[in-house]
């Protein structure tokens, strides 16, 4: 919800994220022009990026189909670039600084894996089982 910093009251509450029963919101990171929300939903992360000045969002997309993701420390208020942890079953622990107004990320640091190990010789995929009352339930 937004609301002015003297006009507290509910009633002048504006709804920002709507909720989803289906969507749990788990972080929040906050800049001076964007925030950076970080939803779960089928038991993966996405990061939900708003554009205050314009009034806008997107998610932030990952070639993978399974993977984990995390906010990381990101103390200066005032950037356009938002830092985040990156890991699959087939990519290495990755920093990234992703640029919320260029719309481009770059690699900080990859954990070396030792042993001539190729990632493109792996697959990841996102398969889902699905239980006797009907709900499917993602599983690595």
């Amino acid at each position: 919800m937004e609301v002015g910093e003297n006009e507290t009251d509910i009633n002048n509450w504006t709804e920002v994220i709507e909720g989803r029963d289906d969507v749990m919101l788990e972080d929040l990171k906050v800049f001076s022009v964007f925030f950076v929300v970080t939803e779960r939903k089928n038991g993966l992360s996405k990061f939900r990026i708003f554009n205050t000045s314009l009034v806008s969002d997107y998610f932030l997309d990952f070639e993978e189909d399974d993977y984990y993701v995390t906010s990381s420390a990101n103390p200066d208020f005032s950037s356009q670039k938002f830092r985040y942890n990156y890991t699959s079953l087939k990519t290495p622990r990755t920093v990234y600084d992703y640029d919320m107004i260029d719309r481009e990320q770059k690699m900080l640091k990859r954990q070396e894996v030792v042993g001539g190990y190729n990632p493109d010789d792996y697959i990841t995929e996102r398969k889902y089982a699905v239980a006797r009352d009907g709900v499917k339930y993602p599983f690595r």
